[in-house]
């Protein structure tokens, strides 16, 4: 069963994306409710802005040094 559900996935990677952004969409919305319950409205939004910058700054500097390092491999290329 999940060999089948591994081999559709790989030909799919929209789908696959799709699974692994809701997933993880799904668990921090339930981290910051089961959080709620112990933090004062500051401490969540605090978690929350830090949380988000973190993933926001690590997602533009990941794709910051790939198109640096395409852009390079493509000139070093010979024409």
């Amino acid at each position: 069963m999940a060999g089948g559900v591994s081999l559709f996935l790989t030909s799919h990677l929209y789908v696959l994306g799709g699974l692994f952004i809701g997933a993880t969409l799904v668990s921090f919305v339930y981290l910051i409710i089961r959080l709620a319950r112990s933090l004062r409205f500051a401490g969540v939004a605090g978690f929350l802005f830090l949380h988000l910058s973190f993933w926001g700054l690590f997602i533009f500097g990941t794709g910051y040094a790939g198109l640096r390092l395409y852009n390079s491999f493509l000139h070093s290329l010979p024409v």
